[in-house]
């Protein structure tokens, strides 16, 4: 389809501006922060990866931590065994009647 050259003429005269290098450098700037905010997106995913992977091992470490102290501070079998007999004894010795 061919456009008249007299309706060219005409849009000029009624008002409508032709295009100038300014349009061109609007899309271009807005090309660039898209970019500058698609980066920084993106830096944001990567930095949150990172900060998962250091808490996911810092929480291993305390669960290791934990179990050690857990291990530790648990009292042994054998103590526990006796203590238990000791406890028995007592409460046997309290159900009988007192010696005369």
């Amino acid at each position: 389809m061919r456009i008249p050259l007299n309706s060219i003429h005409t849009m000029r005269a009624t008002g409508a501006k032709p295009r100038t290098s300014e349009d061109g450098f609007a899309v271009f700037v807005v090309i660039v922060l898209l970019a500058i905010m698609v980066s920084l997106a993106i830096s944001n995913n990567v930095a949150l990866g990172h900060l998962h992977r250091e808490l996911r091992l810092l929480d291993k470490r305390h669960q290791k931590r934990y179990e050690s102290e857990k291990a530790t501070n648990a009292p042994h079998a054998a103590a526990v065994a006796s203590t238990r007999e000791r406890a028995a004894g007592l409460s046997d010795s309290s159900e009988r009647p007192p010696k005369e």
